[in-house]
């Protein structure tokens, strides 16, 4: 499939769906979940079993009861929660899974593509590069891909370089030209976010500024050294007096912009399950 089929509109909706296939220890799994983000070409999803990339799996709609036969494209193979993010696109189906209308793609200059640092895994090269089969928020340690590298002279697996580019995230009004990179629908927003984060038993507390925000996750800085990873709980906006729930969320990013500098964390808002 091309890129430009890759950048086809992707709606945020869980979905109740059925994956069979062959895990990446060889044996069959037959797994209820539900869909992160779906596309008329993509599903992003989370599975208990770890699938490995290229791997084919049939996938059925438990709303409409189509199915298709879905490519492994990426997954995380580090789990979250006893779980993998897992990045499938559309080989064959004789129906629409969905049966709803996607909005159409971005035009020109308006779409927003998620870069990350890439490692190829045999030889060790390393390149920026877009990565549209995915979205920001599921770029985090554990994060493979298949592509083509051009010292190997074949397809092999990538590994996402946390570190590089949370270090290159820029800062608002650096003046670079074209559109921001960080994810979709991201919008330059000077608000309060309190977050909290509980550690050995305490909850450690403060209140940032962000730089920007999407309707999905938020970006600011902090002089405290968070992780990818890191499970927190936010208020955006925050207001001194206000009551308000925190919602949790998880560091997709998480480094010093430059030397000496506070750090730029990336976070990715996530369902409650309360």
């Amino acid at each position: 499939m091309s890129e430009a089929s890759h950048r086809r509109h992707r709606i945020q909706i869980a979905l109740p769906i059925r994956v069979r296939g062959m895990s990446s220890e060889q044996k069959f799994f037959d797994e209820t979940t539900e869909t992160a983000l779906v596309s008329d070409h993509e599903v992003m999803t989370r599975l208990s079993q770890p699938v490995e990339l290229e791997a084919e799996v049939h996938l059925t709609s438990l709303k409409t009861e189509e199915a298709g036969i879905y490519r492994v494209i990426w997954v995380n193979r580090k789990a979250r929660d006893g779980r993998h993010d897992v990045g499938l696109e559309l080989v064959e189906s004789e129906a629409s899974l969905w049966r709803m209308e996607f909005p159409p793609a971005a035009g020109p200059g308006e779409e927003t593509i998620a870069r990350a640092s890439l490692v190829c895994a045999q030889c060790g090269g390393k390149e920026l590069s877009a990565v549209p089969e995915a979205e920001e928020e599921f770029l985090s340690d554990g994060f493979v891909i298949a592509r083509p590298c051009e010292t190997c002279k074949s397809t092999t697996e990538w590994l996402y370089a946390p570190e590089t580019p949370a270090a290159e995230a820029p800062t608002a009004g650096a003046g670079r030209e074209g559109p921001e990179l960080r994810g979709k629908g991201r919008a330059p927003m000077r608000v309060h976010i309190k977050i909290i984060r509980k550690l050995y038993g305490s909850s450690l507390e403060e209140v940032c500024e962000t730089e920007n925000v999407s309707r999905t996750g938020a970006y600011f800085y902090s002089s405290i050294a968070y992780q990818p990873g890191d499970r927190v709980e936010v208020i955006l906006p925050y207001r001194d007096g206000d009551v308000a729930i925190p919602v949790p969320a998880r560091v997709v990013r998480a480094a010093p912009v430059k030397r000496g500098s506070p750090h730029g964390v990336a976070i990715h808002l996530e369902k409650s399950e309360h």
